[in-house]
């Protein structure tokens, strides 16, 4: 997100890369859309999910008007228009457009729906009143900064951005886990979102009819094949976890509850068994899914198992006996 959020303020700068020239020239005259339409293509589509966020994360000092949004930029003293003029910005013909098509031979022309209601009119004189101030400069190109600090939009400052004061997604600082390989990263954040391609969501995107677990009779949801399904209660029977899982509402509630009760010196060890033994289960699905494979208990232990011998060569030589001390538990 960081790294889209920088590719969307090149964007929305004065940046001379030939790539961004032509995405504005194919999709930004006179107007910044935040959302693309369903017929662009899937890169266009990635850089305009951004779009809003980083407009929501900077401020401007104008120039010619051209990279910024009339209404939702931040750029005069007054704030984001379309907060202070709420009524205005709902007669707005394109509330996606530049400032620069909203001034044109020195005047400002703003474009409305006509028939304004008279708390529009008002919020109207007030907003001239404003704009008289403001001077666009035709030779001068718009420099956005991020609003808290004054930096340039750069994936570091994006990033610290995100998790300003502290405030991180909480299952943030397990899936980040030095143990656990990107793969299997990827595979814990789509779990933890519920973004897994299950039975449930399947039907949600219409590529199949039949939500339903193929082992129990339950809809099949992340937290369902990690905590609740058959397969899964023998691994956490295992690790003497079963109650807790069944108990847990969801993924993190489980995984938090048990770093909770564990002794100190088994905490350090547990995200990385659970990365392992959450990508085992959904192995295991899926080799029953799309191969109609039932897999054993006894094989997707070993498996978690080899896992975790593999991956505690990724660790220092101080810390791996945390790693194995799970693998023993599952033999």
């Amino acid at each position: 997100m960081a790294l889209l959020m920088r590719i969307g303020g090149k964007l929305l700068s004065d940046s001379s890369e030939p790539c961004f020239q032509w995405l504005r020239t194919q999709h930004m005259a006179n107007e910044i859309p935040i959302k693309a339409k369903p017929t662009e293509t899937p890169i266009w589509k990635t850089v305009c999910s951004v779009i809003e966020p980083v407009i929501a994360s900077t401020k401007v000092t104008i120039g010619n008007g051209q990279l910024v949004q009339f209404w939702r930029d931040h750029w005069t003293a007054a704030g984001r228009f379309n907060l202070i003029y709420p009524t205005l910005a709902s007669y707005a013909t394109n509330i996606n457009c530049t400032v620069s098509s909203q001034h044109t031979n020195g005047t400002w022309t703003i474009d409305l729906h006509p028939v304004l209601s008279s708390r529009a009119q008002t919020e109207l004189q007030s907003l001239m009143d404003i704009l008289l101030e403001q001077h666009i400069q035709q030779n001068v190109p718009d420099k956005r900064t991020l609003l808290l600090g004054s930096t340039d939009i750069t994936t570091s400052a994006n990033y610290n951005l995100l998790t300003y004061h502290g405030i991180l997604w909480q299952p943030a600082t397990l899936i980040w886990n030095k143990a656990i390989p990107n793969t299997c990263r990827i595979f814990l954040w789509l779990a933890f979102r519920d973004r897994l391609n299950t039975n449930a969501n399947r039907v949600l995107k219409k590529w199949d009819s039949n939500p339903h677990c193929m082992t129990c009779p339950a809809i099949e949801t992340s937290n369902h094949i990690i905590l609740r399904c058959k397969l899964a209660g023998e691994v956490w029977k295992k690790l003497n976890l079963y109650e807790t899982a069944v108990r847990s509402s969801n993924i993190q509630d489980f995984v938090e509850s048990i770093l909770d009760t564990l002794p100190e010196h088994q905490k350090p060890g547990w995200p990385a068994c659970f990365a392992a033994c959450s990508h085992g289960l959904w192995k295991a699905r899926n080799q029953l899914i799309f191969k109609l494979t039932e897999t054993s208990v006894a094989y997707i232990l070993h498996r978690i198992r080899e896992s975790l011998q593999l991956w505690v060569h990724r660790l220092k030589p101080s810390l791996r006996e945390h790693l194995n001390t799970w693998a023993d538990k599952l033999s």
